[in-house]
């Protein structure tokens, strides 16, 4: 009888694990979505190889006897999690990171408007960036982001939920989970000269796909209406793009988001953009009287409603494993400075408890 481990180096003499494994990875790149991963294994061992994800390719088990013959072909996505066991298995290992956050002192007040909880007291405290033009890049390391521990080595972080809660449903009706890219201090509502920005470079999300831009008052506006304009960089990394002239809320108070257009907690992009690099100029149409702003440059990651007063609502980013929410290293080797957004749903003032669950892997 012919022994499990001669036939096996009988298959590999004829086609090398790195042939086998090249054409599991085109297969998989032809795959429609399935919403789910495919495992394969050895045809005489019935050992696991790997799993093929469909559009993806194949993704070999790290720690494989074959790993170290075909592993240049995959450096891009080592410690990649391809499927659940992979989840399982980083918390199983000690990589589980699951800080909670609190914003203490009460924010809100305003029915309907966003709110940011970057400069709010609480744990963590509020951030502290450097005044234009500039700014501060932000990252898990800067003074008032969830504090997620940085991975190590080549793993890469997941993010797995998001849980809320507040005391009064009239107080949030929905939080927007932020990764905030860079943020510049002490832009002036009471001048109609045009103030210098030129936002730091970005060090995640780098290409500006996706990045949003928005204001958020740190000293109240001043009664004089107004209209705001922003020239940035858009994501193919054209310049002098324009917003328009926005119209501005007057009088509004102490972390709201600004400028308001159709309850989007996001400024509107010139026609055809789809994200932005930097920010050069903002000009106001005229003195507001009163008031200084932050500008953000932000990802969008998780929206979650609350539902009742007091009740613990979570978001499960797993529920398909190709959706899930990878938290990027950026140029620093440093991943995002994570904070929310939240939408009020009634003019209560209140407080946001919260929960992250992520792993590296």
């Amino acid at each position: 009888m012919v022994s499990n481990q001669a036939m096996q180096k009988t298959i590999l003499d004829v086609v090398s694990p790195t042939q086998v494994f090249q054409r599991l990875d085109e297969i998989g790149r032809t795959l429609p979505s399935i919403g789910r991963s495919i495992p394969v294994a050895h045809p005489v061992t019935g050992r696991r190889l790997g799993y093929i994800v469909p559009k993806v390719g194949f993704r070999p088990l790290w720690g494989h006897p074959f790993w170290s013959k075909i592993k240049y072909l995959y450096d891009p996505w080592d410690g990649t999690i391809t499927n659940y066991d992979g989840i399982i298995n980083s918390r199983a290992a000690g990589k589980s990171d699951d800080p909670m956050f609190v914003k203490t002192a009460t924010f809100g007040g305003v029915s309907g408007v966003w709110y940011s909880a970057f400069r709010i007291a609480g744990l963590p405290p509020t951030i502290s960036p450097s005044n234009i033009p500039g700014g501060s890049v932000m990252n898990r390391a800067s003074a008032g982001a969830i504090p997620l521990l940085n991975p190590t080595n080549t793993d890469v972080k997941y993010l797995l939920t998001l849980g809320v809660s507040v005391p009064s449903i009239s107080g949030f009706s929905a939080i927007l989970l932020v990764d905030l890219l860079v943020a510049a201090a002490n832009i002036n509502a009471n001048t109609t000269s045009a103030q210098t920005v030129n936002t730091a470079a970005l060090t995640r999300h780098t290409s500006g796909e996706g990045v949003m831009m928005i204001l958020c008052v740190t000293t109240a506006l001043g009664a004089t209406a107004s209209n705001i304009t922003i020239s940035y960089t858009n994501q193919t990394g054209t310049s002098g793009r324009s917003t328009g002239a926005i119209a501005m809320t007057a009088s509004a108070a102490v972390n709201r988001l600004q400028p308001v257009v159709a309850l989007a907690p996001f400024i509107p992009l010139q026609a055809g953009d789809i994200g932005v690099r930097s920010v050069e100029t903002v000009t106001f149409s005229a003195a507001m009287g009163a008031g200084v702003l932050d500008i953000y440059l932000f990802k969008p990651l998780l929206i979650i409603p609350t539902i009742a007063a007091n009740t613990f609502v979570e978001r499960d980013s797993t529920v398909q494993i190709d959706g899930l929410l990878q938290l990027p290293k950026g140029t620093d080797g440093q991943i995002g400075c994570l904070g929310c957004f939240t939408l009020t749903g009634g003019t209560t003032a209140t407080t946001l408890l919260g929960m992250l669950r992520a792993c590296a892997g």
